[in-house]
């Protein structure tokens, strides 16, 4: 399992993947589907969710939908969350009290 952060704080938590297992391994281990046409860009998606799940393994994902910029919100929740994903990484945070952003960048 290439989990490679995981940070649980009272107000908000964070979790980091390296995405090097197949689009099969995520498809068995949760509920969301991801609707990209290219396999990078899918398992990208699908590794930032499986982040989220780390922590927070009844993630919502049946209620996520996206505001006018395709910014991901939790409906009727005052939950925030923030995904991010590259190449190689992908991150979630969630927080039940702030508002919550997270990028990650190779340099």
């Amino acid at each position: 399992m290439p989990l490679i952060f995981k940070q649980l704080n009272s107000d908000h938590s964070i979790a980091c993947w390296r995405h090097i297992e197949d689009n099969s391994f995520f498809e068995e281990k949760m509920s969301y589907r991801s609707y990209a046409s290219h396999p990078e860009r899918k398992k990208q998606q699908l590794s930032s969710r499986m982040a989220i799940l780390e922590l927070d393994p009844h993630f919502p994902f049946d209620h996520v939908e996206n505001d006018c910029n395709g910014k991901p919100f939790l409906r009727s929740s005052t939950t925030s969350f923030s995904l991010t994903h590259t190449k190689e990484i992908a991150g979630a945070i969630i927080s039940h009290q702030y508002l919550v952003g997270i990028d990650v960048e190779k340099i």
